[in-house]
């Protein structure tokens, strides 16, 4: 080993045999555990069912629940650019992930949203007070959170400035 350093870990898909493998493994070079990489960061490289994983490009690793299995949870790679997948904005070199995607900038108004960070005006909300409407920026910038239409166990946040006649849950969510 260049490092002259080793480390013992579970073969890949073998978690029942261990091996020794060499530490100060480059960026996006195959690992097992953070103490193989040189930058300390050994995570899945984007979130897709599968994805190998590497000795992140980002220096750092996030602990997400993984797209396939909604009870397990793995380390992914932070520094991913515009395009790769995504499960959190904290993946992103732009600190945007919409949709799964790491996209290079804020989104605007009426723009798909998962969360207020994700908006140039800092406010993502359910467009229409509907159980169909979609998660948007909103054009006021301003959210309200309110019972659901088909629930008033549960709530949602909502964009304010409904237009009037507009189905609304309350005072608030209207212009």
């Amino acid at each position: 080993c260049p490092t002259n350093t080793t480390v013992s870990n579970d073969q890949p898909g073998k978690s029942y045999y261990s091996e020794t493998y060499c530490t100060g493994q480059a960026t996006l070079d195959s690992c097992g555990s953070d103490d193989m990489c040189e930058n300390a960061a050994c995570g899945r490289s984007t979130y897709v069912d599968d994805a190998p994983t590497i000795c992140c490009p980002g220096d750092a690793t996030v602990n997400l629940v993984r797209p396939d299995y909604n009870f397990l949870s793995s380390d992914y790679c932070t520094g991913l650019t515009v395009g790769q997948a995504c499960g959190s904005n904290d993946m992103c070199v732009s600190d945007i992930c919409v949709g799964n995607v790491c996209l290079e900038e804020a989104q605007d108004s009426l723009e798909p949203c998962d969360e207020d960070e994700d908006c140039s005006g800092l406010a993502c909300g359910l467009q229409t007070w509907t159980t169909t409407s979609s998660r948007v920026c909103c054009p006021t910038n301003t959210t309200v959170s309110n019972d659901r239409p088909d629930s008033s166990y549960y709530s949602e946040t909502y964009c304010t400035g409904q237009a009037t006649l507009d189905s609304c849950g309350s005072d608030d969510m209207c212009e």
